[in-house]
């Protein structure tokens, strides 16, 4: 089979090379009825010059087309769309095959589509090999007749088929799937078998492959000396609709650039099944389901099955060096240095790195893929890694603790993943990072990605700091949990965290220390959860938050304001005396936050401080806070807002103004200096309140008054303002 496979490979380059490949497209011209004869024009090679010569030939079909050919070399050039055979009623029959008696057959779709209808077999390859290329074959969307398979490959055939989409569309029901191979089947690059129909006894597959050594098919008598066989080429792709890609009766075998796997007894393979990859492997004894599984994830790195290159004996290297294990390369590298990988790995005990040093680890785009219930990589006390470039991963079917145990330090930088996608959610299942040591530490910098359907944080009984950066968190369940004795830390600095569970709590707490730090990047929650939930008394309800956004489902419970002064003016109404006139702090609110941020669990209070400026000598900060510590609760000016000075023209302006006025002012303050600052208390139920201030504002009404003028009452006032009076 591999020889065979060469050499048509090696003929399909060459014919490429002579002809040029067809462009993956669908023509918009209307179907040709099958009676068309210029729908095919028909060429073979001359055995003593090598060129092609075409062939007489008035050939209202594609099997009719293969039979013109009557060198060991024939090509098919499809001319345009048709519909195979639809002017026959009966819908009981199969279709003739396509024999090429010993030869090989190129068919040249040059992107057109052949649509099938009516047949329990539509299109049949038997009796030699055939290398098709930009011809796609789908099926109606509301058909006539449930076909057994789209398409069928004789014992005795080996088809190729590259550039081209095979499909049963949606709407269309198939009995075996889009393909049935009783023989050999090579899926090239750009090449695409795609199950998207309906299911009839419990079959959606891509591919079915089926034990028909030797048959009397059709009226064709068809032997199998080669065997039963798919190979999957780089950037080929199958997929289905239902459990299975690939589905085998009785035997046959995938191979994936050299690696073969024998498919004995029945075993249902990995498809695409609502975004999640799904595997089921039955009658298999563990250690025959361990290999499979090994071998499996050695080549598929992605959801849509796609080829990849074996991994290398010795895959992680230092310099030149290279070795089997990443601990060996790990005791073998500098501190400050590079481990690499160099292939994709597969593993069931995990890789471990336990050395009182820092280096890199940059995977160069592979994947480790964990297979069992271990932790996919482990890094031990005193040991700080940073990983660049690398999928770690647990993949579906299992239920691993952790995808990394960490006891030392971990930086996850760009092109970093953790992935576990395995069959369990919860706080000691199919986890991204466990935290097993105490002072471990985890840092999740801009382009590193967590993803889980676990708990995605875990802090379990130890001291330890978790810090998101820049990158993406994401869980099906609880964000963060932590347990046990020592101070757990988590700070949010930049990126996203995500939970899509709708009533497991964001953070689980367990009679542990925890305090969380949020100064930026967004949080997002589940719709009917609690922000922090825990099993003890002492239940942090809240956080310290300096900014980022908090989101609940979407909506957005609190973000950072943007708050800043407007303006220090002279208050004086039309009828002004000492009661209503003095100095006015203005501030203003950015809108968009602002009304981002309002919802049944967000609250507000707006107001401005104002004290001498004096007081700023002896204060730690312009706080409410510090205010009350120094001078009590009535030490200073408070004013709450009660509504917005612009609210007629707040949508034009893009933000709200409220003023804070100092009035009935004593005239030993006139030419005293005093300072303001604004502020926003935003207060969210199940988190905490916060509060937000302006910029420090100065004025004095002496100052304030000079060259100013109006009616005769605010004349008196601004006199009495400049010490005239």
């Amino acid at each position: 089979m591999f020889k065979k496979l060469i050499s048509v490979m090696v003929l399909l380059a060459m014919l490429l090379t002579t002809f040029g490949s067809a462009l993956l497209t669908v023509s918009a011209e209307t179907p040709a009825a099958a009676e068309d004869a210029d729908t095919f024009s028909v060429y073979q090679r001359d055995t003593e010059t090598g060129e092609w010569e075409a062939v007489e030939s008035t050939a209202d079909s594609l099997e009719k087309a293969v039979a013109a050919v009557s060198k060991n070399f024939g090509k098919i050039v499809v001319n345009r769309d048709y519909v195979m055979a639809s002017e026959l009623a009966n819908a009981d029959i199969n279709m003739p095959a396509l024999l090429a008696e010993n030869k090989t057959i190129t068919i040249e779709g040059g992107g057109h589509t052949l649509y099938v209808d009516k047949f329990q077999y539509p299109v049949n390859f038997a009796k030699g090999d055939f290398l098709v290329d930009g011809l796609n074959i789908k099926t109606y969307a509301n058909p006539t007749k449930v076909p057994d398979a789209m398409v069928r490959i004789y014992p005795d055939a080996d088809v190729t088929i590259t550039n081209s989409v095979w499909e049963v569309v949606e709407g269309t029901t198939s009995k075996w799937g889009a393909v049935c191979v009783y023989g050999l089947l090579t899926v090239g690059e750009q090449a695409q078998i795609l199950h998207n129909g309906n299911m009839v006894a419990g079959n959606y597959v891509a591919i079915q492959m089926q034990n028909r050594n030797s048959d009397n098919i059709n009226g064709v008598t068809s032997a199998n000396p080669r065997g039963i066989g798919v190979t999957l080429m780089n950037n080929s792709t199958l997929k289905s609709k239902g459990t299975t890609a690939i589905g085998s009766a009785g035997g046959g075998s995938i191979v994936l650039k050299g690696l073969t796997l024998d498919l004995s007894p029945v075993v249902t393979l990995p498809a695409v099944v609502d975004g999640s990859l799904k595997a089921q492997v039955a009658a298999l004894s563990p250690e025959e389901y361990t290999a499979l599984q090994s071998e499996l994830a050695q080549k598929f790195s992605a959801l849509d099955w796609t080829a990849v290159d074996p991994a290398p004996e010795k895959p992680w290297k230092v310099g030149t060096q290279t070795f089997i294990s990443l601990s060996e390369a790990a005791e073998a590298v500098e501190a400050g240095g590079t481990v690499e990988l160099t292939g994709n790995i597969s593993t069931s005990a995990g890789e471990t790195v336990n050395v009182a040093k820092a280096f890199t680890l940059n995977g160069n785009g592979h994947t480790i893929l964990g297979i069992g219930t271990n932790a996919v990589l482990t890094v031990d006390a005193g040991t700080d890694v940073t990983v660049k470039n690398l999928i770690i991963e647990s993949k579906d079917g299992t239920t691993p603790r952790a995808t990394v145990l960490l006891s030392g330090k971990l930086t996850l930088d760009e092109g970093s993943k953790v992935l576990n996608h395995g069959s369990a959610s919860g706080n000691s299942q199919c986890n991204g990072v466990r935290v097993a040591a105490n002072d471990a530490e985890l840092n999740v910098l801009t382009g590193a990605e967590i993803n889980v359907v676990g708990t995605a944080l875990v802090s379990d009984g130890f001291a330890s700091t978790m810090t998101i950066d820049g990158g993406i968190v994401s869980t099906v369940y609880r964000f963060y949990v932590c347990n046990g004795a020592g101070a757990h830390v988590l700070n949010m600095k930049g990126g996203f965290a995500l939970s899509t569970s709708k009533t497991e709590p964001f953070i689980n707490k367990y009679g542990a220390e925890l305090t969380v730090n949020i100064s930026g990047g967004t949080i997002n929650y589940g719709l009917e959860s609690r922000f922090v939930q825990g099993n003890d008394t002492a239940v942090l309800n809240g956080a310290n938050f300096t900014g980022g956004t908090i989101k609940k489902s979407g909506k957005t419970l609190i973000c950072l304001p943007d708050i800043q002064n407007q303006d220090v003016r002279i208050r004086l109404p039309e009828e002004a005396d000492q009661t209503n006139s003095g100095i006015a702090f203005g501030t203003r609110i950015d809108k968009r936050t602002y009304d981002e941020m309002s919802s049944s669990l967000t609250s507000f209070v707006t107001g401005t401080l104002i004290v001498p400026a004096s007081y700023l000598e002896e204060l730690s900060s312009f706080t409410v806070e510090a205010l009350q510590e120094k001078y009590g609760e009535n030490g200073f000016i408070n004013i709450i807002n009660d509504g917005w000075y612009n609210a007629a023209s707040a949508e034009t302006d893009g933000f709200y103004t409220f003023y804070g006025s100092m009035v009935n002012v004593k005239d030993v303050n006139y030419s005293r200096e005093f300072a303001s600052v604004g502020y926003i208390t935003v207060s969210v139920e199940g988190i905490g309140t916060y509060t937000f201030y302006s910029r420090i504002q100065t004025g004095t009404l002496s100052a304030l008054a000079e060259g100013k003028s109006g009616n005769d009452s605010q004349n008196a006032m601004l006199a009495l303002f400049r010490g005239e009076v």
